[in-house]
């Protein structure tokens, strides 16, 4: 899709370019009343393409952090204090509550700095690999509630992802 953004533009003779804020900026002449317009329509089509397209990668991102920063304390577990990640557990085991328990998750959150440290490293996982050690260590009855929570979390595609943000903002 970005290619197609970008690639566009020289054929139609736009000028793009992407704000600091993540908007694009595009740039084409186009007078009102008895001046001559100098965009053609295929121009002002593809500004409108542009921007539904620019929109929609927008909103992807926005909810692929909301959710990153939902479930980070499940791997990012060493940047967090104790008190942050208590806190963060109970909102995400309270979310998930069907599928995960609270005061387990808490504990095993608790605890697995110390295990990560002692079998894995100092190395920090992506959310997959960890998943996947917990398994390669036969970890994942010690550890069920993070087990549930990173396949949550493996297996969220992103069209929920941005309905999720958007029942949010509405």
């Amino acid at each position: 899709m970005w290619n197609e953004v970008t690639t566009i533009p020289s054929n139609l003779g736009i000028e793009i370019k992407l704000r600091p804020g993540g908007s694009l900026a595009l740039r084409r002449n186009v007078s009102v009343g008895k001046e001559k317009l100098s965009g053609s329509i295929l121009q002002n089509l593809y500004i409108l393409y542009a921007t539904n397209v620019n929109g929609g990668l927008i909103v992807r991102c926005h909810a692929a952090k909301r959710i990153k920063e939902r479930f980070d304390v499940i791997w990012n577990y060493f940047d967090h204090s104790a008190a942050v990640t208590d806190q963060k557990v109970r909102i995400l085991a309270t979310q998930y509550c069907i599928d995960v328990d609270g005061e387990g998750f808490v504990n095993e959150m608790r605890y697995l700095p110390f295990v990560h440290s002692s079998n894995f490293g100092k190395e920090k996982l992506l959310p997959l690999d960890l998943l996947n050690k917990f398994y390669d260590f036969k970890l994942q009855e010690r550890f069920p509630n993070a087990c549930i929570c990173l396949r949550i979390l493996l297996t969220i595609p992103a069209t929920l992802a941005s309905a999720d943000l958007l029942a949010s903002l509405n």
